[in-house]
């Protein structure tokens, strides 16, 4: 049966079976003119001694809420920052992706 629709030899359409809101992560990335260790000084705070920022806090619901926290170094093996954050202490390491330091374009810290 010819159903009408003709497909040339090694032409075929390639269907994204994602989900329709997924958009590849390289969408959204972050172009630093800094290195790590710059933004790091850029964003020290002399005041504390510290390099502040916030980050994801994941819930075990999946929510996530942005809390502050100190961002420790930058690991470049792994690609990732170590950050604690300042209520419970714990440390983790995360991506740009996942943290903004403050005095980042949107973000104020007082």
């Amino acid at each position: 049966m010819n159903s009408g629709f003709v497909v040339e030899p090694n032409k075929w359409l390639i269907v994204d079976e994602k989900p329709a809101s997924f958009l590849p992560l390289e969408y959204y990335d972050v172009f630093e003119d800094l290195t790590p260790e710059e933004l790091l000084q850029k964003y020290f705070d002399d005041s504390t001694n510290k390099v502040i920022g916030y980050s994801k806090w994941f819930r075990n619901d999946g929510t996530y809420e942005w809390k502050r926290c100190e961002v420790e170094t930058f690991d470049y093996e792994k690609e990732l920052y170590k950050i604690i954050w300042n209520d419970s202490r714990k440390v983790k390491n995360v991506s740009r992706y996942q943290m903004q330091f403050c005095w980042d374009a949107d973000l104020l810290c007082y």
